[in-house]
């Protein structure tokens, strides 16, 4: 008889980074959950993710053929700067080199922190059918907080403001010259964070 089986890498190691808060690179990593700081990046613009897929041995090495594309898994995290609720991470697209692979079209379109888990289900989809468990073929990391996501940039919107005016003769409406006056309609100055693509940030 025949089979074919696939032989996984164990785990993920992986870092979130940037270059600076628009502009993906190695820099600075974004592990800041809490509201002070100076490690914050702007929601919609790209930053890097660097997975690499590890053996099982007591000391880890790196799996060199490894060139699959993992998926990402957010969940609340429990620091000052965590939000309840998670917004949308685009991964991009992934470049393997000696089992490492990376992308630096990563984005998040919201604000705060959150808990990142990477998984990969498919490399070893060639076991699907056998009867292995999606725990078997499942490659996964330990979750790691990331962030602090905030505002890309803020969009202003003014109303049309009215005077209401204090005094009337016949149908001609007036004030006089240093006499009070009220709004008819009052000014409204309308400020609204938006991520790098004009979305509202919502968290």
């Amino acid at each position: 008889s025949t089979d074919r089986f696939a032989i996984r890498p164990q785990s993920f190691s992986f870092s979130v980074t940037d270059a600076n808060r628009t502009t993906a690179g190695t820099t600075n990593t974004l592990n800041n959950t809490a509201i002070p700081g100076t490690t914050v990046h702007n929601a919609g613009q790209p930053f890097t993710i660097t997975a690499t897929a590890l053996n099982g041995a007591g000391t880890p090495v790196a799996t060199s053929n490894y060139s699959g594309n993992p998926t990402a898994v957010l969940s609340t995290c429990a620091s000052p700067a965590c939000t309840a609720t998670t917004g949308n991470l685009t991964l991009g697209t992934w470049n393997a080199s000696g089992g490492t692979v990376t992308t630096n079209t990563a984005s998040y379109n919201n604000v705060g922190a959150f808990a990142l888990q990477l998984l990969d289900s498919t490399f070893a989809a060639v076991d699907n059918n056998d009867g292995t468990s999606a725990a078997q073929i499942t490659i996964s990391s330990t979750a790691i907080n990331v962030g602090r996501f905030v505002p890309d940039h803020f969009a202003v919107s003014l109303n049309t403001p009215v005077f209401g005016t204090a005094c009337t003769l016949g149908t001609l409406p007036f004030t006089y010259l240093g006499q009070a006056f009220n709004y008819v309609t009052s000014p409204v100055i309308t400020v609204t964070a938006q991520d790098a693509s004009n979305n509202p940030t919502t968290l």
